[in-house]
Order: C-alpha cells, then structure tokens, then sequence
C-alpha cells in the first residue's frame, strides 16, 4: 500500500433547491476557509493531514479562554491573603490561650 501524508479527495458542491446548479469555487472557498476547523474534525484530521487545493491553509482563529488569566490571578493572590489572615488569627486565639493559661 503506498501511504501518504495527506489524504485527497474530490467532491462537488451543488445548491440546495436546484441539485444541477453548482456553487461557483469562490463561494465554496470561502465555505471552506471559515469552517476549516469544523471540516477537520469531522474527518478526525488536522491541517498536516487535509489539504485542500488552491484554498491556502488559515491560521486558527485564537482561543478565547473561557475564565480571563487576570482573575484567576487575582483569586489566587486573595486565596493567600485569606489563608494567611486565618492562619494570623489562629495563631492569634492559640497565644492567646497558652497566655492564659501560663498565668
């Protein structure tokens, strides 16, 4: 069997009220180019293993991080602070009571 890289096919795009008129190869580019990642996945491939001729590859489009890198910073710093204000005023309370207890 001889393996390649990639994986090529043809296909052929025709409108949905009227099967014998094809969409012209610039509507079909574009198609292509804006749902490159949803083309992908569902052949389960990447841009290393689909290519699509004359259509360039794009680069992804950036990912949005569902939870914004500041505020997770920001909780972990105001996690500290509460930690070493409970751990100061269990220290606190613990003094406090072998204070009164040495007298």
């Amino acid at each position: 069997c001889n393996e390649t890289p990639r994986v090529s096919f043809w296909f052929v795009v025709t409108k949905p009220t009227n099967t014998s008129e094809l969409v012209s190869k610039q509507d079909v580019a574009l198609a292509v180019r804006k749902s490159r990642n949803r083309i992908n996945n569902a052949f389960l491939l990447t841009d290393k293993t689909l290519q699509f001729v004359d259509i360039p590859p794009t680069l992804a489009a950036p990912v949005e991080p569902s939870t914004q890198p500041w505020l997770i910073a920001f909780g972990v710093v105001i996690s500290l602070v509460m930690v070493a204000i409970v751990a100061l005023v269990i220290s606190g309370m613990v003094q406090k009571q072998r204070k009164e207890k040495g007298m």
